[in-house]
């Protein structure tokens, strides 16, 4: 089996990022730099009893102007039957999308606006489970500082393909600068530090 090394080596080899071995239980590391954002990707392993979990993760953090809480994720019987008894999700408009996947959040508006916006929307593609957060809170290894968020993507697994790399990095950048034209995020370089240096 290709080791988390190799295959992060490999994407930066073939598709750019800085590679970066980062610190003992910490990393490696693929750092995609964008405008003053850093996206940082990576494999996370999370012990669970006997067993462990590998999720793919994209993390970068900014400078918020206004909080904005949101959770988008693929669609599971689970819901599905929650729905049959009331439970709700924020709807986009889409049918196609609003089937296939449950959105929460704390502003429905701007939600709805920025997933609509096609070059997000269309990058949101993924067939199996997965979450995108947009939160302050502390998630899947991140805490951003006070008056930053985060967003984080993660997926169970490792995603081993270029093409679908390429696609996460893109999605990002595409979230933070449709942010910034929402009035939530600044362009303002963030303090919090999402590697572990060495």
């Amino acid at each position: 089996m290709t080791s988390k090394k190799e295959l992060l080596q490999g994407f930066h080899e073939n598709i750019g990022g800085e590679y970066d071995e980062g610190k003992l239980g910490h990393g490696p590391y693929l750092v995609f730099p964008y405008k003053n954002w850093a996206i940082v990707l990576d494999y996370h392993t999370v012990h669970a009893g006997n067993s462990n979990v590998t999720y793919t993760r994209v993390r970068t953090a900014y400078k918020a102007y206004s909080p904005l809480e949101m959770t988008v994720k693929k669609e599971g019987i689970g819901f599905k039957i929650g729905k049959a008894f009331g439970a709700k999700d924020i709807e986009i408009g889409d049918e196609i999308f609003d089937d296939a996947y449950v959105i929460k959040g704390s502003d429905e508006f701007v939600i709805s606006r920025l997933l609509n916006f096609f070059e997000i929307k269309s990058r949101i593609n993924f067939k199996t489970s997965f979450k995108l957060k947009i939160t302050k809170k502390s998630t899947m290894g991140m805490k951003a500082c006070d008056g930053e968020s985060g967003i984080i993507f993660y997926k169970t697994g490792r995603l081993k393909h270029e093409i679908e790399i390429i696609n996460l990095i893109e999605l990002f950048k595409f979230i933070l600068d449709e942010l910034v034209e929402l009035n939530v995020a600044l362009e303002d370089k963030p303090l919090t530090e999402i590697r572990k240096k060495k």
